[in-house]
């Protein structure tokens, strides 16, 4: 009901000149996921069904989660922005991104993650400055000192995969995403990490 709130609170929104006011997508998951997966924007397919990553990045993205014991209903999923940018896959300026930092950090302090797992360029970026680099982080934890105090792991966008040219490109991109999950569910045993379920 919290986190229906913050929909509330921020449906109306229009801070944002260049953002689809109307295509609105809000957080969604498990409201007491140790685990917070955050991406860059919704896209179209996220407009229709409003539930963040469920078009093509989002689907190879829950394979590779799957494929390290990490599903669905134990995480919890939100962007870095709500509104899907006036142009067809443009990246969140970050000025949109400074607009939307409000209402991110409320679902933070809502579901109070252990770990936030960043999802490209954008998510990096709002945590660590706009100087950050994804391609010099992929792979890589972060600790913030300030609270919330949850630890960040950076990977490359899904899409940059799927955007690639040729076949062998695809296949390239898609196993430094698939190495960089690796190193982050080893942390994960290492620490002996267990994840919470929903009470719900």
């Amino acid at each position: 009901m919290i986190l229906k709130q913050i929909e509330q609170k921020y449906n109306s929104c229009t801070k944002c000149d260049y953002c689809m006011n109307d295509c609105k997508v809000f957080g969604y998951g498990n409201h007491n996921a140790d685990i917070m997966v955050v991406g860059e924007g919704p896209g179209g397919v996220e407009c229709e069904t409003k539930v963040p990553f469920t078009g093509p990045a989002g689907k190879l993205l829950d394979k590779i989660l799957a494929a390290i014991k990490l599903e669905r209903d134990t995480l919890y999923f939100t962007n870095v922005v709500i509104c899907r940018t006036n142009e067809k896959n443009r990246t969140p300026s970050w000025n949109e991104i400074q607009n939307c930092y409000n209402r991110l950090q409320e679902e933070i302090e809502i579901v109070k993650p252990n770990i936030i797992l960043m999802v490209g360029n954008p998510s990096l970026k709002t945590f660590f400055g706009q100087h950050s680099k994804v391609t010099q982080c992929h792979g890589q934890w972060f600790v913030d000192f300030k609270p919330p105090y949850a630890r960040y792991f950076s990977i490359m966008h899904p899409a940059w995969a799927l955007h690639s040219s040729t076949e062998g490109e695809l296949k390239a991109k898609k196993r430094t995403i698939w190495n960089d999950i690796k190193i982050f569910r080893n942390t994960l045993d290492t620490i002996n990490f267990k994840l919470k379920r929903n009470k719900e």
